[in-house]
């Protein structure tokens, strides 16, 4: 049988991202053989993006959950996802029935993640694209394939992947791509890389050396371009440092979130600025910073709880949290409350 499979590897393309709801991996609307045939070349490549029994590794086990549906038909979602217009394959619900962002922040320097990390957030943010000063950009510290698996990796867990462009340290190259002779380079490179690697779009981290009017018409800039893809990717931004208040309230309308990166202190002074000066509550993440260190704001779960709260009290859109390393385990309470009170629902992404 593994050589009848090979022969059909050469003919049948690769689909990623399929759910033990609906392991279509045909996208034809039944379970049949063809989709075995997917899993047992996930299992050569070890590809977990195949993974549908959730041990975050691709086996006979994911091989038997695709078995025992044989002959059925893709009729039902797992809560968050709605079928398509096909009627057969289960996709994020676009419609707003979706529950709170739950975002981890994962560098490339850091441990992989592991399965208890999928099963608390609903979105990542990997590191990173970096911006270059003639507009051009490069990945930093993964290549290609990496950036690919691990969007479809958190897709096979009905989870979004965002593309962290830029990062603190990177302001004279932000100030080289968003210059106007360099800006519609800039946003084509980005664009591209969102493209390729499969990431559901990006968040723009650019905190030192800010050129405020530049940031804002990159953003706008982007937005036009992400609106001629469908489905359209999420455009984010990260504010800290030198990004103004009144930057904010212009690029507000253009993006999907505004992620304070308030770590080291309670969000609530930073949220009554910028909600006074017009940005809505319903868009703003607030920061949750887990790290151990003197400056670090969110060390026990009480402290975690007071600031999901206020979330929930001011309907903001959620929470992120820096970083994936961060976090001591399956049973860190901290992790836990955001879960426990916020949900376990997907995240919504635009259609």
């Amino acid at each position: 049988m593994r050589k009848i499979f090979f022969v059909f590897f050469l003919i049948l393309p690769f689909v990623p991202a399929i759910s033990i709801d609906c392991p279509d991996a045909k996208n034809d609307g039944t379970i049949n053989v063809l989709d075995i045939v997917r899993l047992v070349k996930a299992m050569n490549q070890n590809d977990i993006a195949y993974d549908l029994t959730g041990d975050n590794k691709i086996d006979v086990q994911d091989l038997q959950a695709v078995a025992d549906k044989i002959g059925a038909s893709c009729t039902a979602c797992a809560q968050g996802l709605v079928l398509d217009e096909s009627g057969t394959n289960c996709i994020i619900d676009s419609s707003g029935n979706c529950g709170k962002w739950r975002i981890l922040s994962h560098p490339t320097w850091t441990p992989d993640l592991q399965q208890y990390h999928y099963d608390n957030f609903n979105i990542f943010f990997h590191f990173n694209l970096e911006p270059q000063a003639n507009g051009s950009t490069n990945l930093g510290g993964m290549d290609a394939q990496t950036a690919r698996n691990f969007a479809q990796t958190a897709h096979s867990k009905n989870d979004l992947a965002i593309l962290v462009v830029g990062g603190w340290g990177y302001g004279p190259e932000f100030n080289g791509a968003t210059k106007n002779s360099n800006r519609a380079k800039f946003v084509q490179q980005i664009t591209t890389a969102v493209r390729d690697y499969g990431y559901d779009g990006i968040t723009m981290d650019w905190e030192d050396e800010v050129n405020n009017p530049n940031l804002v018409q990159t953003m706008k800039d982007l937005r036009t371009e992400f609106n001629k893809i469908t489905p359209r990717p999420l455009l984010l931004i990260d504010i800290c440092c030198d990004v103004t208040v009144d930057s904010i309230v212009q690029i507000s309308p253009y993006v999907d979130s505004v992620n304070t990166m308030d770590y080291e202190t309670v969000v609530q002074p930073y949220f009554s600025e910028l909600t006074a000066a017009g940005v809505p509550a319903s868009k703003i993440i607030n920061g949750l910073g887990f790290y151990f260190d003197e400056g670090a704001y969110i060390k026990d779960e009480a402290r975690a709880r007071s600031e999901i709260q206020f979330v929930l009290d001011h309907e903001m859109k959620g929470v992120e949290v820096w970083d994936s390393s961060n976090i001591t385990g399956s049973n860190d309470l901290r992790m836990k409350a955001i879960s426990s009170m916020l949900g376990t629902t997907p995240a919504c992404r635009p259609a």
